[in-house]
């Protein structure tokens, strides 16, 4: 095979992997959603700073994978596809 034969197989491989990972994240995402409406579900109206502050802080993880993982994972797959696009 030829090293541009390898480089590009390994590219699209590299890239199914990262879709893969994106979904999974996308997949955390939503079972994140999951469990805070559970939890503002089962303590409704409640003013607890301790079930305030859980809430807050998924929310704020949940805001971190996509500003933080998942984005710059998007832009890195980007140029490595304006990569192979090159080969």
């Amino acid at each position: 095979m030829s090293d541009v034969n390898y480089v590009r197989n390994t590219l699209i491989q590299t890239g199914e992997h990262c879709g893969e990972l994106i979904a999974r994240l996308v997949e955390i995402q939503q079972e994140m959603d999951h469990i805070t409406g559970t939890i503002a579900t089962v303590t409704s109206g409640s003013e607890n700073p301790e079930i305030q502050q859980a809430l807050a802080t998924y929310s704020l993880a949940r805001e971190n994978i996509a500003a933080h993982v998942q984005a710059p994972m998007g832009t890195a797959h980007e140029h490595v596809q304006n990569y192979f696009s090159q080969l």
